[in-house]
């Protein structure tokens, strides 16, 4: 079997997985004990997709079109995670796939790479949006106001989503603490 078969029957295998899940995210939606639940599969599954186009064009060489949809922030970044929003609601135009591989790269990266409570907060400003994951760096590891030292590809592909959203990821260690910042225009 040649390579360009493999990858294609290896993508036909995981959109078929990515159907399934997501047919169980609506049932999920219809019990309101596990409306959230639905909401967090459903984020990770727009990650996925985001993945499968992006191999889909890896393979065929076609690019990859932005599915842009009126989404409100807030609530799009709290099915991936409860965590604190300020300044209410924030309606915003994006594809929710990139949005998806940003966050759950931000959030993999803080829990696998850093310690302790992950805490994100997200607030709306000035026509812009701005997310904070930050949680604390292993024993050993901290130091004032300085840069990680390499990048692995979580934070590499969660920085192309956000710039093909129109928006900046910035990643920096304070003192004890890891900040992953996403700055978004808002619509």
């Amino acid at each position: 079997m040649s390579e360009p078969e493999r990858l294609a029957r290896a993508e036909h295998e995981l959109r078929g997985a990515a159907t399934a899940l997501a047919l169980l995210c609506e049932v999920l939606r219809r019990d309101p004990a596990a409306r959230r639940h639905g909401a967090a599969i459903e984020a990770q599954l727009d990650r996925l997709r985001a993945g499968l186009a992006d191999l889909e064009a890896a393979r065929t060489g076609k690019s990859v079109a932005a599915v842009p949809e009126p989404v409100e922030l807030s609530s799009l970044a709290r099915s991936a995670m409860e965590f604190a929003w300020l300044g209410g609601p924030v309606p915003a135009r994006l594809d929710r796939r990139r949005f998806a591989q940003v966050l759950g790269n931000v959030l993999a990266n803080a829990a696998e790479h850093g310690a302790g409570e992950v805490r994100v907060v997200g607030r709306g400003h000035d026509g812009r949006v701005t997310l904070e994951v930050s949680n604390r760096v292993p024993r050993g590891e901290a130091g004032e106001d300085r840069k990680p030292r390499e990048r692995g590809r979580g934070l590499l592909i969660a920085s192309r989503a956000a710039e093909e959203l129109g928006g900046h990821l910035s990643f920096e260690i304070v003192g004890d603490s890891a900040v992953a910042t996403l700055n978004l225009p808002a619509s």
